[in-house]
């Protein structure tokens, strides 16, 4: 990791740690076409139901910092036989992203052969949740808000179909 920041910053980009997802545009006044947010978590239980608010608030800040037709790409845990459970009542992606005018686009495989030199580390530990070794990329992308709306009544409880590439 500290190779890849080096050359990061040696290519003139600011690399930022400890940055509160939820507060971006509080941190930032540039636009990003693009953002990564993988595997969203706050180390509590998912009975606690904290995650929907964090990956909401996410969104309401993504938005803040981003245009129409910009993208936000999240990865999450794969689990087939619990996937829709994950979706909608751990995270409540699709709800949080279209309410604040995301629409959901495609997901994808997620991991090293899509992005090499990727490894899964939890925050503060030197070690990979098992949950993270089969995981999807969910593409978001924010819409004008005249279809925000449409959006949100399509995309509140449905995921689109699983495209690979």
């Amino acid at each position: 990791a500290k190779d890849n920041i080096t050359e990061l910053a040696m290519n003139g980009v600011e690399v930022k740690f400890e940055v509160d997802a939820r507060q971006m545009h509080t941190l930032f006044k540039s636009r990003f076409r693009r953002i990564h947010f993988n595997f969203p978590h706050d180390r509590s239980d998912f009975k606690a139901r904290t995650l929907p608010a964090i990956i909401s608030n996410f969104f309401a800040s993504a938005r803040q910092v981003q245009a129409i037709g910009d993208k936000v790409l999240m990865a999450l845990p794969k689990n087939p036989q619990k996937q829709q459970f994950r979706d909608s009542y751990v995270y409540k992606v699709y709800e949080a992203a279209a309410k604040h005018g995301y629409k959901a686009i495609q997901k994808r495989h997620f991991g090293p052969n899509r992005y090499p030199g990727y490894q899964h580390v939890i925050t503060g530990k030197n070690a990979s949740a098992p949950v993270a070794e089969q995981a999807r990329e969910h593409i978001f992308q924010l819409i004008e808000p005249t279809s925000h709306q449409t959006a949100l009544n399509v995309m509140l409880f449905k995921s689109p179909t699983d495209t690979y590439e």
